[in-house]
């Protein structure tokens, strides 16, 4: 089945792939042994490859990859190499608060909402509940309402907001009911009103545009409501369409068409009356989301495999490629396309992706599981994920790591890498751009370093002191000599003056006296 759908997506449509190539000139780096240098850094690159130069090369810095090594991050670490090695995108899973819900085999919950700083959450036994959410706890309100909508061993109620009516629907397999989304439910205002929503087999699904509730049945195709006179009323079903009766799994749409998931036709893409533009052909499909012309299916193999497969669509020509498939790794029970990413809802496991970027552009990808057993609905609040099991609540914060290169060494080493990074156009995923740049790495050793540096300022401080010593010689030099220069001229003063006086008094003096 997979090769059949495989040839399905060269058929569908043969997209134009262009790998713009840009060389950047050569950069060197500096590291300290010990430490982890963290280098090319950017939330928008979706990859990057790194080669290690070779023994063989000659050429330090020429941009092919011939001959240059190729490093992987997992096997980098299982044979503990440390230097450089790629580390691709990430999505890293914290759980910030975890609270019980009374359940049993029997009883169990099935759907939430996010209203504000509310999470309405349902059993199917149509029992209310209404927990107030904050960033440190959950907090269970002691009031509770139990539904007047009879249950059965497959009732499946879920949740639908209209937020321009101010209307929260419940819809279910016997009918349903709407709340106001601006009073708690334990509040004495609080009210319901009792909705037209017809009995049918079984509920997947339902979507809304416009005040128009698009509800899918199943085999009883897609029940359609629509506001008359100020209140929402059955309108008509959709039981065919191109004349093939129809089967509908899952139901969604946007401004121009409407999604309808056939268990049997594939992922159909109509305008607003039914009129079909055209089908994707998938087997046993059972959920889909979309963000832009992106698709996620979850769908079964004739062999009762679980799988999911990403979609383009191409609602210019009405083509479509078949991206990618994961098939293998997990059971597959739903699963929420966001802008950032895509969450492979499992039954015990998890698996969040990247998406809408050609499947051959991509060369190594991270595998970012999670656990939450039973996970039945996930819901965005803020900067956080709201996710409900069938017995549990949970708080999660999904926090991006980009795609980057990390580089240790316990000794000094300098080595060349070519570094690839890989970044999507915005307007198509069939067209990126790789920057190739080679760069030196040097690891410098601090100690080293520091013994140096020790030596040379014991030097210094040895030529301070020296220098220090001979200027206060210095000085006791000139002292003494500007002494002696004073004494000398003090004695060339007395000289001169006895001099001056000898020649006032005369020779004949001394005859005098004899």
């Amino acid at each position: 089945m997979i090769i059949l759908l495989l040839l399905n997506s060269v058929i569908a449509s043969k997209p134009e792939v262009k790998l713009n190539v840009q060389n950047n000139k050569q950069i060197q780096f500096t590291a300290i042994v010990d430490q982890t240098k963290i280098l090319y850094e950017d939330p928008s690159c979706f990859q990057i490859v790194l080669w290690k130069r070779s023994a063989k090369d000659s050429h330090k810095y020429k941009f092919t990859d011939q001959d240059y090594d190729l490093l992987v991050q997992e096997e980098h670490k299982l044979q503990g190499i440390s230097e450089c090695v790629p580390i691709q995108k990430q999505f890293l899973i914290q759980q910030h608060l975890r609270m019980g819900l009374p359940s049993n085999e029997k009883i169990f919950y099935t759907d939430l909402i996010i209203l504000q700083n509310r999470a309405l959450i349902i059993r199917n036994d149509f029992t209310l509940q209404e927990v107030n959410i904050a960033h440190s706890q959950f907090t269970k309100t002691v009031t509770q309402q139990k539904l007047k909508i009879p249950h059965s061993d497959i009732s499946h109620p879920i949740f639908l907001w209209n937020n321009h009516n101010k209307r929260v629907y419940i819809i279910s397999e016997n009918g349903g009911v709407s709340i106001p989304d601006w009073i708690s439910i334990g509040e004495n205002t609080f009210f319901i009103n009792s909705e037209p929503f017809k009995q049918r087999k079984i509920v997947y699904d339902a979507y809304l545009k416009d005040n128009t509730i698009y509800v899918a049945c199943g085999y009883e195709g897609v029940d359609v409501y629509n506001y008359q006179d100020g209140q929402l009323k059955y309108f008509k079903n959709i039981a065919r369409i191109d004349e093939k009766y129809l089967n509908a799994k899952d139901i969604s749409g946007d401004d121009e068409n409407i999604y309808i998931l056939d268990h049997y036709q594939g992922l159909l893409i109509c305008d607003y009356d039914f009129q079909i533009k055209f089908r994707v052909p998938i087997l046993m499909g059972s959920d889909f989301s979309h963000y832009k012309n992106t698709f996620f299916v979850i769908a079964e193999s004739q062999r009762r495999q679980d799988y999911a497969l990403e979609i383009f669509l191409n609602f210019t020509d009405n083509s479509y490629y078949f991206n990618h498939y994961y098939i293998d790794e997990m059971q597959f029970y739903d699963v929420k396309v966001y802008e950032n990413y895509t969450i492979l809802i499992g039954y015990e496991a998890h698996k969040i992706i990247q998406h809408s970027i050609f499947s051959q552009f991509i060369k190594f990808s991270s595998n970012n599981f999670f656990e939450f057993p039973q996970m039945l609905q996930l819901k965005q609040w803020n900067d956080s994920i709201v996710g409900l099991s069938k017995r549990e609540l949970r708080l999660l914060q999904i926090n991006q790591l980009s795609a980057h290169i990390e580089c240790e060494s316990q000794e000094y080493f300098s080595e060349s890498f070519l570094v690839a990074s890989y970044f999507l156009n915005s307007s198509s995923p069939f067209i990126a751009t790789k920057f190739n740049q080679v760069f030196q790495i040097i690891f410098q050793d601090t100690k080293v370093l520091s013994k140096k540096n020790l030596t040379l300022f014991g030097i210094a401080l040895f030529l301070i002191f020296l220098i220090f010593w001979l200027v206060l010689l210095s000085i006791a030099c000139f002292k003494r000599l500007r002494n002696r220069i004073i004494k000398l001229e003090d004695d060339k003063r007395a000289l001169t003056k006895q001099v001056d006086m000898d020649k006032d008094d005369g020779p004949g003096q001394e005859l005098s006296a004899i």
